[in-house]
């Protein structure tokens, strides 16, 4: 009697939360688009973010290609505008605003972050709330929102999408604004002051990955010893050195098949060196 009690029970739950699924698809299929929810779903938000990115779209689509063509030309403190007015639109609706209330100083904090300051820096302008501003608001939630709209733009055909290339969730999402330091970061180099000080100590300007290559097998790298970079290491980069020969110079391979031989031995074919985007 209990067991069919509870059936009864749960099979009117499952009534109810199909209705309520079906009720709220019938919303977002009456008030958006097909484009839109293209945008939506591609950029991994909900209908109340997705309206609200929708509503201020060339707006923040023209404070990122602001962003992006700073960033581009080395100009750090437009790019630190700009990206400051995104966030201060973005932080304002979830899911990109962060889950505590954003410490008195966090647009500091996002500006030397850009700029590349020292993470203990950074989190002195914010006290105790740096930890989780830096992990939540500027690695994570800013990135996404600005991945949001770059997507939902496609999604929607938006005019100006063109001028958008990813460039500046790359620069937040490393912390910071030169091209030189993302690649790098971008490229595996799990810390940021570490990628910063080898591009200030040998002066590096590549931009992108063949740069880098380029610049790993020049003489600045090539033959580090003891002193400063540039045929000269000091301790604090030996490891940055080594970490960037083994990891980064080495050709990587995919496994393309595998398949178990006789007598239970694992054939692996590999396809390499794969090339670096």
């Amino acid at each position: 009697m209990r067991l069919a009690e509870l059936a009864k029970e749960q099979e009117k739950v499952q009534e109810l939360v199909r209705a309520f699924v079906a009720a709220r698809a019938q919303r977002i299929w009456l008030e958006t688009t097909s484009a839109q929810r293209k945008g939506f779903h591609a950029a991994g938000i909900g209908l109340s973010a997705g309206r609200f990115i929708d509503t201020i779209l060339h707006v923040l689509i023209t404070l990122l290609a602001q962003a992006e063509a700073a960033i581009a030309i080395g100009d750090e403190a437009d790019a630190g505008k700009a990206v400051v007015a995104f966030a201060e639109l973005v932080f304002q609706t979830a899911p990109f605003q962060a889950p505590k209330p954003l410490p008195a100083r966090w647009r500091d904090a996002l500006l030397a972050w850009l700029a590349g300051k020292p993470s203990a820096d950074v989190l002195a302008l914010c006290d105790d709330d740096g930890v989780d501003l830096i992990q939540e608001a500027l690695a994570y939630r800013l990135p996404w929102a600005m991945e949001a709209v770059r997507v939902h733009a496609q999604a929607v055909e938006h005019e100006a999408v063109d001028t958008l290339t990813g460039l500046a969730a790359l620069a937040v999402e490393a912390g910071s604004s030169k091209l030189s330091v993302i690649t790098l970061v971008r490229a595996g180099l799990s810390s940021r002051e570490a990628a910063a000080a080898a591009v200030q100590d040998t002066a590096a300007t590549f931009t992108d990955s063949d740069g880098m290559r380029e610049w790993l097998n020049s003489e600045l790298v090539e033959e580090p010893t003891v002193g400063t970079y540039g045929g000269v290491m000091t301790p604090d980069l030996q490891p940055l050195g080594l970490m960037l020969r083994g990891n980064l110079r080495q050709p990587r391979k995919s496994i393309v098949s595998a398949q178990v031989a006789a007598g239970g031995a694992v054939e692996i074919e590999f396809f390499g060196p794969r090339g670096m985007r």
